[in-house]
Parts: structure tokens; C-alpha cells; sequence
């Protein structure tokens, strides 16, 4: 079973430094420490895919809330750091960083939640390759 506690911890600890991020750009228009950021959500993400197979409902329910406050602290940083420099390096890897985190919640929902069509949906596929198996025959 993933440690759902230790995640959270650092999905919260990142919201926090986006959010800090976020208010040291509106104040100074300076930002150190980008790269730093950039690591730590893919980290984070790498950590979540190490243990993707043993989240669950129950797992879920504590990091959801937390996953979805660090993607939109994530977009709010990503809005703020564009206005100032827009078109660097920095702020491309922070929108590659974001995509991945909305994957990653994404693949859990989608793959790793009950889903009522999901049997429907193997019943089709499974149709499909005795049709083609068939057909090739």
C-alpha cells in the first residue's frame, strides 16, 4: 500500500512553494529557484507512477484534494511567472510540469478508479480482437 500520508505531505509542501513562488513574483518580479520547483513535481509524479498500482478508492479520497490544489497553485504560478517572462526556458518546463501533474491525476481517475463502462469497454475490445484474429485466419 503507497504511503498516502507521506504523499500528501509533499503535495502539500509543493502548493506551498508554488503559492510563495507566486507571491515573491508579484512582489519582486524576481524568481530563484524555478528549477528547483520543476524537480520536485517530477519527482513527485515519478514517486506517484512508482506506486500507481496501489492507489484506490480509500487512497484517493486523501489525495485528491491536495493534487487538485497543487494544479491550480501550479496554473496560478504558471499565469503570474508568463506576465514576466514569458518565453523562457523556466516557464516552459513549468508547462511541461503542469501537463504531467494533470496526467498523472488524470491516469488515476481514468485507470485506477471503478468505472461502470469499464467492462463494457473490455467486452468491445475483446470483440474486436476475436474479429480481427478471425479475420486474419
Amino acid at each position: 500500500m503507497c504511503d498516502v500520508i507521506e504523499m500528501t505531505s509533499k503535495i502539500t509542501s509543493l502548493s506551498r512553494t508554488a503559492f510563495n513562488n507566486r507571491l515573491k513574483l508579484s512582489v519582486s518580479k524576481e524568481l530563484k529557484g524555478l528549477n528547483t520547483y520543476n524537480q520536485r513535481i517530477e519527482a513527485l509524479v515519478d514517486d506517484i507512477y512508482d506506486v500507481i498500482n496501489e492507489i484506490g478508492e480509500e487512497e484517493w479520497k486523501v489525495l485528491k484534494n491536495p493534487l487538485e490544489l497543487l494544479i491550480y497553485t501550479t496554473k496560478d504560478l504558471l499565469k503570474t511567472y508568463r506576465k514576466n517572462y514569458h518565453g523562457q526556458k523556466e516557464c516552459e518546463d513549468l508547462e511541461g510540469m503542469l501537463s504531467y501533474l494533470i496526467e498523472v491525476q488524470y491516469d488515476i481517475v481514468r485507470f485506477r478508479l471503478p468505472n461502470p463502462k469499464r467492462e463494457e469497454w473490455a467486452k468491445m475490445l475483446n470483440e474486436i480482437v476475436k474479429d480481427r484474429m478471425n479475420q486474419t485466419v
